[in-house]
């Protein structure tokens, strides 16, 4: 995952420095310029200015500093490599005590303070902030106190606390004000209230899983943040004593030190999940009126303990610098659960800086690095799902502070390698109005399956999405019509609190009320959609290129080209999945998907950098004539430039055609086709034909007729190979693969036909017309389908066709129809001129 020489240096220095050792979360000599020294004077002013919660068992002098601590000590102007922040203007040559905006030249009192803030105008605007404002950078601390703190007023994240004054708890998810609500909402008899509810009291029922003797188990504290969360809800909501008190023994329960673990570990991925309901059951149990103050301070004491371990460990321990490196879920989820309790604790003295860190971070890594304009996201939809199980509350719970505005925030450069907020005050918008994150969610609702569930792609398995959530943070009910749908089934994940406090109630809507068919650019990929019902005919055609492609970090397959085919409630052409990350490699190469090989090679995977996989594709525009519609995608590897044209015809019928440009020796062109059928697959059956297979599945059968473009039929063979069933598991199915050696002109032609179980299959073949023209011919009761790929460069006559017609380079459908076996119209022609192999794209 090393990008580039900078990472790359940048990387061989972290080695050493742990190398080097250092002091774990308990030690305060970790030396380096941003951190105070033990003996240095440490103003701990902030902490007697924060209020009464600051002061208890969460209050630490510099004697009882625990881990993480230093990074509340660091000074404001210690906080990174940052010298000015992003809005200081240029310099207009004016003398230092001039006014920037003065431009006669007269001197101004470098003393004036004409708000009163404490801070004098010049330097204000020279700041970029706004001199008649008395809280110049919008952080909830006037400028005045920050000067006398010794903070930095062009530097949220050094604020003494963020917005000490939103001071009511519950806060994140609703107010108080909304528990007569959650009450009724609680008692309901059937739908998805009652669904949450009882997913909410099975968690809370559950008793924390005990301490295993023996090395840290880092999926302990998870659960035990669900079972606190859990309990908190329903002692609140309730006003169930027991439940109250359950949730503070969990969160007063002492953690174990995790310092020891591998940098491997996933430690920060579980305790994000775990901070994430912690803080969350915080935000519950400091509003329960049941909640004896002793236990409350004990209950706070083992939060904050727990979060000062989290920090030091992301920031300094074992796994800081696979975060440092990891611009993927791993830092995402990181940065959700700072920002959420931060939000949770905001009368923390390093609350600001989190908050800081967890906007910046987030906004880099889901908007300008793995998010595209067009809604695609790098690392699959499966991954968006599972690192939202750390942030989509943060985004709901920062949105009811925020009401979709933008306020600045200081990218704390630790975690942010590259980021261009890094060392920089940006604004930030609120999550819920950015239109890449917008965009990325709607463009995961447009790309689901029939049933609901995002596609295979990549390193994904089909993942429902929280569209309960969803439609309450984006003031969008599009996205409860997917939520609505069995197979998600009112999918909370971990967000079951917060699911059943933002849903109102309302129904989901007919459809989504979205295209049916499109193609997204720099998204990388194009669906065909026959509608919106669950039986629908769907077709993902792949074809990334530039940050959909190289930003997977690690989660991108060798899949260009390839597509997969669901019909009628099931999958027929299928796309491998993901399994897991120990197993992917069973899935992600060429050679599992419904690509081209040539040799046998497709495009490439580095054994030794997860990032370089696959080569850059792009599509065409989708585009539609008469009872067609069709798109192309272009790439080229091993030495071969590609074209896939995929045409639906008639809403059923999928004609793919591969143009091949070689290098002008013969090679064996293989084109594998993995079908739902045979092998382990219950129900099935696999049988070969003449010019391809038939798969045949419980619900739905496919059959695929394949004709290369010179040197006669393909040679047929058919193998084994793995497909998800669940995560973690795979099964075998049966593959079918269509090889010729071909030099020029080189290409396949190809018909997916799908198809109900007891419904009969149109009469198809595939032939080769003449050398250089494969063509494929199907009939369906009284119509009659023709599709011919002229490789050559002119018009050849097709032979043995209803009438004599001629066929122009590139491809031509014409559809008749038929009477007593017999040509009796002509009813569609269409000729489709070549869309050259190459890697470029008109769009």
């Amino acid at each position: 995952m090393v990008r580039n020489k900078a990472t790359i240096a940048w990387f061989l220095g972290a080695v050493v420095v742990f190398a080097c050792g250092g002091a774990g979360p308990g030690g305060r000599d970790r030396g380096g310029p941003d951190v105070v020294p033990d003996t240095a004077e440490t103003d701990h002013t902030a902490d007697a200015q924060a209020g009464p919660d600051e002061v208890g068992p969460g209050d630490k002098g510099p004697e009882d500093a625990g881990p993480g601590d230093e990074l509340a000590d660091v000074r404001a102007d210690d906080l990174g490599a940052r010298d000015d922040p992003v809005e200081t203007p240029p310099d207009d040559g004016a003398p230092d005590d001039v006014a920037a905006d003065e431009t006669a030249g007269e001197p101004v009192d470098p003393t004036l303070d004409s708000d009163g803030d404490g801070l004098p105008d010049v330097q204000e605007t020279a700041l970029g902030t706004d001199p008649h404002h008395p809280d110049s950078d919008r952080d909830g601390i006037p400028d005045g106190a920050e000067i006398q703190d010794g903070t930095d007023p062009a530097d949220p994240s050094s604020a003494v606390a963020w917005h000490p004054e939103w001071n009511t708890h519950p806060r994140l998810f609703f107010g108080p004000d909304d528990l007569e609500t959650l009450r009724a909402r609680s008692e309901a008899a059937d739908g998805p209230w009652a669904v949450l509810w009882a997913r909410v009291a099975s968690q809370a029922a559950q008793e924390p899983l005990p301490t295993p003797d023996g090395p840290y188990d880092i999926t302990i504290s998870a659960q035990w943040g669900a079972v606190a969360e859990a309990a908190a809800f329903v002692g609140l909501v309730r006003e169930d004593p027991d439940a109250t008190a359950k949730a503070l023994a969990v969160l007063a329960m002492p953690s174990p030190d995790p310092s020891g673990l591998s940098p491997m570990s996933n430690y920060q991925l579980h305790e994000s999940e775990a901070l994430v309901s912690f803080c969350t059951a915080w935000d519950y149990v400091a509003a329960n009126p049941l909640a004896p103050p002793d236990a409350l301070a004990e209950a706070r004491a083992g939060l904050l303990h727990r979060l000062d371990t989290f920090r030091w460990m992301c920031h300094e321990g074992p796994p800081s610098w696979m975060l440092m490196l990891s611009r993927n879920n791993h830092a995402m989820k990181v940065f959700g659960a700072l920002g959420l309790c931060a939000l949770a604790l905001n009368d923390r003295s390093d609350a600001a800086k989190d908050l800081s860190e967890a906007m910046t971070g987030l906004d880099f890594l889901l908007n300008l690095y793995q998010g595209t304009p067009d809604g695609g996201y790098a690392e699959g939809w499966n991954y968006l799902q599972y690192g939202s199980e750390s942030f989509l509350p943060f985004f709901a719970a920062y949105h009811r502070y925020a009401k979709g505005e933008a306020f600045p925030y200081f990218g704390v450069p630790a975690l942010q390698i590259e980021s261009p907020h890094a060392g920089q005050v940006h604004w930030i918008p609120d999550f819920a109005a950015n239109e890449t994150t917008r965009a990325i969610h709607r463009r995961a609702l447009w790309s689901v399956r029939p049933d609901g569930l995002t596609p295979e792609t990549d390193d994904a398995n089909p993942a429902p999405m929280n569209g309960a959530v969803l439609a309450w943070l984006f003031d969008n009910p599009s996205f409860l019509w997917v939520w609505f749908k069995p197979a998600v089934a009112w999918f909370s994940g971990r967000l079951h609190t917060a699911t059943l406090a933002l849903y109102d109630g309302a129904p989901p809507p007919a459809d989504p009320g979205m295209d049916l068919d499109g193609a997204f650019f720099d998204a990388g990929f194009a669906v065909f959609r026959e509608s919106w019902e669950p039986d629908a005919v769907y077709v993902v055609l792949q074809g990334e290129h530039g940050p959909a492609r190289l930003h997977g970090e690690g989660h991108e397959h060798a899949d260009e080209l390839s597509l997969m085919l669901r019909a009628y409630g099931q999958s027929l052409i299928l796309d491998p999945g993901y399994v897991n990350w120990a197993n992917h490699d069973l899935v992600r190469y060429a050679t599992d998907h419904n690509t081209v090989l040539v040799d046998g090679k497709g495009a490439p995977v580095s054994e030794v950098l997860d990032n370089l996989v696959g080569a850059d594709a792009f599509l065409t525009p989708m585009r539609s004539e008469g009872a067609l519609t069709w798109v192309a995608v272009k790439t080229a590897y091993e030495g071969a430039a590609f074209q896939r044209r995929v045409v639906r015809v008639a809403g059923r019928f999928f004609v793919v055609e591969d143009r091949i440009a070689g290098d002008g020796q013969p090679h064996a062109y293989s084109l594998p086709w993995n079908g739902y059928g045979g092998g382990d697959v219950p129900d099935s059956a696999f049988s070969l034909l003449d010019d391809g297979a038939r798969w045949e599945g419980p619900g739905a059968w496919v059959e695929v007729h394949a004709v290369p473009a010179s040197g006669g039929g393909a040679d047929l063979s058919h193998d084994l190979q793995e497909h998800v069933t669940v995560f973690g598991q795979w099964a075998l199915h049966e593959r079918l693969v269509a090889t010729r050696v071909m030099d020029d002109p080189a290409g396949f032609l190809t018909l997916l036909v799908p198809g109900r179980v007891g419904e009969e299959a149109p009469v198809a073949s595939a032939t080769l017309f003449e050398e250089g023209v494969p063509g494929v011919v199907w009939i369906e009761g009284d119509l009659a389908y023709l599709a011919a790929s002229n490789h050559t460069a002119t018009d050849v006559t097709i032979p043995g066709w209803y009438q004599a017609f001629s066929v122009p380079p590139g491809l031509t459908i014409q559809v008749v129809r038929l009477q007593g076996g017999q040509l009796h119209s002509v009813l569609e022609t269409h000729h489709l001129p070549p869309e050259e192999p190459g890697t470029s794209s008109t769009r």
